[in-house]
């Protein structure tokens, strides 16, 4: 009866992606265990946090889900008095949609926290890139039967010993979808490679004409039901959205699917003769397919998420898990939204900035006779948040800005008071947000420098100041970017002035780019400019952290 099950006796387990099912609230989870994909069923709860001005807990339905009291940091320090935390089924959460309407509603109700949190993001932020069962009684067989509720899942503990995730990349099936498509024309090519890593000596090729891209799709999709539950993850390559192969392709929901780069360059049939244009590009793309997934496993070490999850905006995408995270490790309520504006139960519309962000670009236009240098500073967002303190101490600030004298008790915490924000012009940020905004920036440098470069963190990094000044992001807050804005324009001021100091005066400047007009020849200009990037660089305090080239 049981002759053709594999018994998976392993502990730990590598998370390859999550997809949806058409329940609410399901999920597949697709694992990598000894070498072989498994897909466990996963059941992915609501959580989301409703603050009171007065305790009321008959209006909770206790029937239907559970809740209770809880105290954590509310975003920009308010004060939490009375906050419950309400866990829900989605299905039961669809049904009763009216009540949790009634009761966000409540007149009593001043606060509602992580609505927007979608499901998917809530299971990456517990179980990243490697889970193993909390129950000692549910193997993973089982599992398979009667699936996971993600309280049943946790992240283990690192371990030097465990094996690399995925095997460091070299383990798994690919099969590879390239598509092509005319933007002025109903005209689609489609090319599935298999065995699309590990290359052979020979390959042939067989094609076949379809009158529609549907018919052409079905076919593929009848193509995959060969291969399926034989461990193959499918990669596609193309610049529609994933929608549209999950529409068209019902096989894809038996496998994992990672999606390359959608940029329409690499898959347009645009140029003409198309036809010899299109082989080469998919030939290309394939032939790239390898050291694509090399990186994507690197990154996914990195960051602590399953690799069918490293897609779209990589250095938006894990900069905002990994602060949520970050953020809820330390009991900090969040403010995730998919719009430009913060989850702030409507407070976001209340206080927000009414001046202009200060100007960050200087200009001295006029003839000069003698040598300019241009300057490129990189980094600037980085090294004014990590220096922060310097900063302040160099310019004499005090007080609000004071960061790392400011902290919470235990009394103070217990009771949701002691409220203490960082103020910076009309910006408005929470000492404790900043301090873990602040240490993983820290963390990042760090590995970065470390590495000389090479590691992933170099990602964070580069895009930094991206992410953080982005509406795009989804922890995106106007009131960090201006507060991190105005550090950066200290900073700067504190750099032009050094320059100042040296003897160069100021033709351009902005956050990336310095023209500096000297009073040298030519003749000396060369080691005058070397002593410039010297003094900078070294200077004892505040410059020592600047990375410029000339």
């Amino acid at each position: 009866m049981f002759s053709n099950v594999k018994v998976h006796t392993n502990r730990y387990w590598d998370g390859v992606q999550l997809r949806p099912s058409s329940k609410p609230g399901r999920y597949m989870l697709w694992l990598s265990v000894d070498g072989e994909l498994v897909p466990v069923p996963l059941r992915i709860p609501r959580e989301l946090y409703i603050h009171m001005h007065t305790p009321n807990e008959v209006v909770f339905r206790t029937s239907s889900y559970s809740f209770e009291k809880v105290t954590r940091n509310l975003p920009r320090d308010f004060p939490c008095v009375n906050l419950y935390k309400i866990t829900v089924r989605e299905d039961t959460y669809q049904d009763i949609r009216e009540h949790f309407i009634d009761l966000t509603s409540d007149p009593n109700v001043d606060g509602v926290f992580e609505l927007q949190v979608p499901l998917l993001i809530r299971a990456l932020m517990k179980i990243g890139r490697t889970c193993e069962s909390r129950d000692v009684e549910m193997s993973l067989n089982r599992a398979q039967t009667v699936g996971f509720d993600l309280n049943q899942l946790d992240t283990p503990l690192p371990s030097s010993s465990r094996p690399k995730y995925l095997n460091g990349g070299r383990s798994g099936n690919y099969i590879f979808l390239c598509h092509a498509c005319s933007a002025h024309a109903p005209l689609h090519v489609f090319a599935s490679f298999y065995r699309s890593v590990n290359y052979p000596e020979t390959r042939e090729f067989n094609t076949t004409y379809h009158s529609t891209d549907t018919t052409a799709l079905k076919a593929i999709s009848r193509e995959l039901g060969l291969h399926e539950n034989k461990s193959y993850t499918v990669v596609i390559s193309s610049s529609k959205d994933d929608e549209y192969f999950d529409h068209h392709l019902p096989k894809l929901a038996d496998f994992p699917v990672l999606s390359m780069s959608k940029a329409k360059s690499a898959h347009t049939l645009d140029v003409f003769p198309w036809q010899s244009h299109v082989v080469q590009k998919m030939l290309n793309r394939c032939l790239s397919l390898g050291s694509w997934l090399d990186q994507l496993v690197v990154l996914a070490d990195y960051y602590d998420i399953p690799i069918g999850h490293i897609e779209g905006d990589q250095p938006l995408f894990t900069a905002d898990l990994t602060f949520a995270r970050k953020l809820a490790q330390q009991d900090m309520i969040l403010w995730w939204s998919p719009s430009d504006k913060p989850d702030l139960w409507g407070i976001e519309n209340d206080k927000r900035p009414t001046d202009e962000l200060p100007a960050t670009e200087f200009s001295v236009p006029r003839v000069y006779s003698n040598v300019c240098l241009e300057l490129t500073l990189r980094n600037l967002a980085v090294n004014s948040v990590i220096h922060s303190v310097v900063v302040n101490e160099l310019e004499g600030s005090g007080g609000t800005t004071a960061f790392d004298s400011v902290s919470k008790t235990l009394d103070e915490y217990a009771e949701g008071t002691g409220s203490r924000d960082l103020t910076l012009g009309e910006s408005n940020v929470s000492s404790h947000t900043f301090s873990i905004l602040k240490n993983m920036v820290r963390t990042w440098q760090l590995d970065r420098i470390s590495s000389n470069e090479t590691s992933p963190a170099t990602l964070s990094i580069d895009h930094f100041w991206r992410w953080i000044s982005s509406s795009a992001f989804n922890m995106y807050d106007s009131s960090i970017h201006r507060f991190v804005q105005g550090f950066m324009r200290k900073t700067f001021v504190q750099l032009l002035a050094e320059f100042k100091r040296l003897g160069s005066h100021v033709v351009y400047a902005d956050f990336s780019r310095t023209l500096l007009a000297t009073s040298k020849p030519p003749g000396t200009a060369h080691a005058y400019a070397t002593h410039i990037n010297t003094a900078v660089t070294s200077h004892e305090s505040s410059m020592q952290w600047y990375n410029i080239s000339l």
